[in-house]
């Protein structure tokens, strides 16, 4: 593909995920939008500036097979295959048990969209990650990043609410 094509999907489908989370939505895709807005910050995905594809089929077609998150690439037949899990905040050995299942689950799933990624394009230099919320445990500028992020789209949808279902007092519309 060429250079311009990979800038113009990439425009595209960063305009589609910031669409996304002005709209209410899960912990995971929030941290989806907020890792690609602050891309350069983070190591494992800064070398991949532009998206080639969001929440996709891995196999066309074939619901069953999985729904990728995220490819990445640098416009140069690299690409980088990004699995992402927002990770329970809750303390305690449940809490940590079922982190670790969740972790090992989403890596399994890098590597096997890796692997159909890499059969379907064979001259690519193909690679995986998995982005969990574990990165703002060690980083806690990006923590407090995040947090600000988080409750400023909650306020924009608790907005957008209130002016799509405005509430009725007593025989008057509030808005």
């Amino acid at each position: 593909m060429k250079t311009n094509t990979y800038r113009h999907y990439n425009n595209v489908l960063r305009k589609s995920i910031r669409n996304r989370v002005s709209r209410p939505c899960n912990n995971e895709t929030l941290f989806l939008a907020f890792c690609l807005e602050n891309q350069e910050e983070i190591e494992s995905i800064k070398d991949y500036p532009l998206v080639t594809d969001y929440e996709y089929d891995v196999e066309p077609g074939k619901t069953n097979s999985g729904r990728g998150d995220l490819i990445l690439t640098d416009g140069e037949n690299n690409y980088l295959i990004v699995e992402v899990k927002f990770l329970s905040e809750n303390s305690g050995k449940t809490a940590r048990t079922r982190r670790k299942t969740q972790k090992n689950k989403v890596y399994e799933q890098a590597l096997n969209y890796k692997e159909k990624f890499q059969k379907k394009f064979p001259k690519a230099k193909v690679d995986c990650i998995t982005l969990t919320n574990e990165i703002l445990f060690t980083n806690k500028e990006l923590a407090e990043r995040f947090s600000s992020f988080r409750e400023q789209k909650k306020k924009l949808w608790k907005i957008r609410e209130q002016n799509l279902y405005p509430v009725k007092i007593q025989g008057q519309i509030k808005k």
